[in-house]
């Protein structure tokens, strides 16, 4: 969710501020949706290999990661490879939602998958809704699309520390 929404704010702001014309605008968007397609197939499978908690640690690191350095890239074509490396980790993102699911009776599992799903969507969502309105609209020193994707790529880095807490799948280690 957060990355829909962020998405939502740092094409346009982009565009305007390195004068992209309308198809760099719409790559820059894009190229986050046609990669997060790969990102399930790769990570599925490396999960399968390497174990659950692995793919998770690993992809919310790499999309913290490179959600910093998009913050930081100089040139518009790093951006974009910045911005394609967040959308194949978000891939491995649903690892811990499975990795829930897997310590749940089978009869609650739907509820409780939808139930986080909705829950984390609305709270990523608002997040960056927050976070553009406070530094988008702002003529501080830590302002502009910089600012914002710096800032939502913080929690991330919350969900990274917070991995090391859990243990890998029972299921995988069977």
């Amino acid at each position: 969710a957060m990355e829909c929404n962020l998405l939502t704010f740092l094409s346009p702001c982009v565009a305007v501020a390195w004068g992209l014309d309308s198809v760099d605008e719409a790559t820059l968007s894009s190229i986050v949706f046609g990669v997060s397609l790969l990102g399930p197939f790769f990570c599925g499978w490396a999960a399968d290999s390497f174990g659950r908690w692995t793919v998770a640690l690993v992809c919310a690191f790499a999309n913290s990661a490179f959600g910093v350095l998009s913050a930081v890239a100089g040139r518009y074509w790093v951006l974009v490879a910045f911005r394609a490396a967040v959308g194949f980790s978000i891939g491995g993102m649903m690892q811990p939602y499975v990795m829930l699911m897997e310590w749940l009776p089978a009869k609650t599992r739907g509820a409780w998958a939808m139930l986080c799903t909705s829950i984390s969507w609305v709270l990523g969502g608002m997040y960056v809704y927050l976070v553009a309105w406070a530094v988008l609209a702002s003529d501080a020193r830590f302002s502009g699309w910089r600012a914002l994707v710096l800032m939502c790529a913080l929690p991330g880095w919350l969900a990274f520390a917070g991995l090391w807490l859990l243990h890998e799948s029972p299921r995988w280690l069977l």
